[in-house]
């Protein structure tokens, strides 16, 4: 089964607000200070990401295509959007303007582990212009493609779908592996979307490049910090010289951070 902050998100949402207390803000303040910020989250989900901004003083906007986990974010942001911190939208950033529904420009714009969804990717990081100020940084972690569980694969039920790299076997092998032990075909259609959308650290640095970005800082680690609070392990960044070797380093790396920003 699931482990059970899969499936309650009231815990996933204390996980992420810890999270990104200790570990994304701290890395992002390297560059830009939250408090004060104007701050926007792509794929906002249940809000807990945005709640830790919030109390370190910072005024959020967060977007998300999920009604549910919108839903989930207005109960855990109640008194943040009361007092005018927190603002959430329901809708598609590419569906979205500046000068019509936000109104104004952003700090720092925050997507976490959602990049390696996107079918678009370039489309999505010159969207993300739109809505910068001038010197406005970008904050993306993702997941390696071919890391231990790059395809997302620790949230099937079975025993088998948790096997570390369980994902590089031909997905048609894969696929079916899933639905003959009983997954849902929602969760099936999302394993082979991770699939379709895979981004490893070469191919995000190359898009960066493409779209017009300047990479101002970077993080690998062997222990993904939000593992802290899942699994109880200790967050372990990766050594100087398995980062710089290529396609290694995705094996290897659980998660990864950048903050980017466009080059004038």
């Amino acid at each position: 089964m699931p482990l059970s902050f899969h499936t309650d998100p009231d815990q996933k949402i204390g996980q992420q607000y810890k999270n990104t207390l200790e570990s994304l803000i701290p890395f992002i303040s390297r560059h830009r200070q939250a408090d004060q910020a104007w701050v926007l989250e792509i794929g906002c989900g249940e809000g807990g990401n945005l709640k830790a901004f919030a109390d370190s003083g910072s005024i959020c906007y967060g977007i998300d295509l999920s009604e549910n986990k919108i839903t989930t974010a207005h109960r855990i942001l109640g008194e943040e959007i009361r007092q005018g911190k927190a603002h959430l939208i329901l809708e598609d950033i590419h569906r979205l303007s500046d000068e019509q529904e936000l109104r104004r420009k952003f700090d720092i714009v925050v997507m976490k582990d959602v990049i390696e969804h996107v079918p678009g990717k370039e489309k999505l990081l010159n969207k993300i212009r739109e809505f910068l100020r001038e010197n406005g940084i970008v904050f993306l972690a993702f997941p390696p493609w071919y890391n231990p569980y790059g395809g997302h694969q620790q949230m099937s039920k079975s025993l088998m779908g948790k096997i570390p790299y369980f994902h590089l076997l031909p997905h048609q092998i894969s696929s079916r592996y899933l639905q003959i032990v009983g997954e849902s075909p929602a969760r099936v259609k999302g394993f082979l979307e991770v699939v379709d959308t895979r981004l490893t650290i070469g191919q995000f640095e190359k898009i960066c490049r493409k779209t017009g970005y300047e990479i101002l800082e970077k993080e690998f680690y062997l222990i993904n910090p939000i593992y802290k609070y899942k699994f109880g392990l200790k967050p372990r960044r990766q050594l100087p010289v398995l980062r710089n070797i290529p396609v290694l380093r995705d094996f290897i790396s659980t998660s990864v951070y950048y903050l980017i920003r466009p080059i004038r």
